[in-house]
């Protein structure tokens, strides 16, 4: 991830609203979660013919425990069962 200042990026007057609420410092903001969802399906997707796990973790830029995490939730979805 790669830091950028808001006020390169952002509206002056958007700037100076945030900054009425957030007096400085370092600001995490999310990506939208539809970005989320299609990069997860298409990890499981991948997996699923059979590119390795390696390749489809760094191809997504997460890691490799993350790709299962992620293959194990799609299984459980089909067969409605639920694990921790």
């Amino acid at each position: 991830m790669k830091y950028k200042n808001a006020l390169d990026i952002l509206p002056p007057d958007l700037v100076e609203q945030i900054q009425s609420h957030f007096k400085g410092g370092l600001m995490w903001i999310p990506c939208a979660k539809d970005h989320f969802r299609e990069r997860n399906e298409l990890i499981v997707s991948l997996v699923k013919q059979n590119v390795s796990v390696p390749e489809v973790a760094r191809l997504a830029q997460v890691s490799e425990r993350w790709v299962w995490e992620l293959v194990r939730r799609s299984k459980n979805a089909r067969t409605g069962t639920e694990q921790n």
